[in-house]
């Protein structure tokens, strides 16, 4: 590439300002995990409504339910405006687990990407110092 071409650091931050934010949002999202709650699925969605949960079967399947509901002994999703989802009956319910984040992991993971980040920028402006 001519040297009249290239384009200094300030100039690539400018361009592509999304892909710092994607690279954030990746960060922040990769830090969750499936915790099974020991409370029956009854208890669960009575006390505390998530999001989402997933439902081990018998058979060892799993099924994600966004904004489960507890309808009779039925547990549909219950996302309005959407194509009815799986309706799981309790008696075919082995486990079930909520989606939880976890603010240490995420912490450890943001600052080693920051450490390993400024390291390659040190490295390249040590072996190209121009």
């Amino acid at each position: 590439m001519p040297a009249s071409r290239r384009l200094k650091p300030r100039q690539l931050e400018r361009r592509h300002p999304a892909r710092w934010l994607l690279c954030g949002v990746l960060l922040v999202a990769a830090c969750t995990h499936w915790h099974t709650e020991r409370a029956s699925p009854t208890a669960l969605l009575t006390t505390k409504i998530p999001s989402r949960i997933r439902i081990t079967q018998p058979d060892r399947s799993r099924v994600v339910v966004h904004h489960p509901q507890l309808v009779g002994d039925t547990i549909v999703d219950g996302r309005p405006k959407r194509p009815p989802g799986p309706k799981i009956p309790l008696s075919d319910v082995t486990a079930v687990a909520v989606r939880k984040w976890e603010p240490v992991r995420t912490m450890g993971l943001v600052l080693g990407t920051l450490i390993v980040a400024g390291y390659a920028a040190l490295a390249a402006v040590w072996h190209y110092p121009d």
